[in-house]
């Protein structure tokens, strides 16, 4: 792993220095990782609703998952997953609106 042991200082106004840490604060980084990865001319990309998306693919897996335990306990013999098809149907269309989204920028 590498570690940060450089320093490195330089001067700005305070109006300048506020829309970096408002940039930074967009891209969800720190100002550190913000202008190191402006001045290696990487792509910044933000992708806001991702949170959601990845909360409904969590509660998807915990409903599959008691769907899992109550088949091996033998409480349940069958298991209709129409609505977990339908659910992921939608958290795929959610993704490929992100994904869109992302290739305008």
């Amino acid at each position: 792993m590498r570690t940060k042991n450089k320093s490195f200082a330089f001067r700005t106004t305070e109006g300048q220095l506020q829309a970096i840490k408002s940039q930074a604060e967009k891209a969800k980084l720190s100002v550190t990782d913000y202008l190191i990865r402006c001045g290696l001319n990487k792509k910044i990309i933000v992708i806001d609703g991702l949170q959601d998306v990845c909360s409904e693919l969590k509660r998807i897996g915990n409903n599959l998952n008691r769907l899992v335990v109550l088949v091996n306990m033998n409480k349940i013999s069958a298991v209709y997953l129409n609505e977990i098809c339908d659910e992921l149907s939608q958290i795929y269309k959610m993704i490929s609106s992100l994904a869109r989204q992302t290739n305008r920028r």
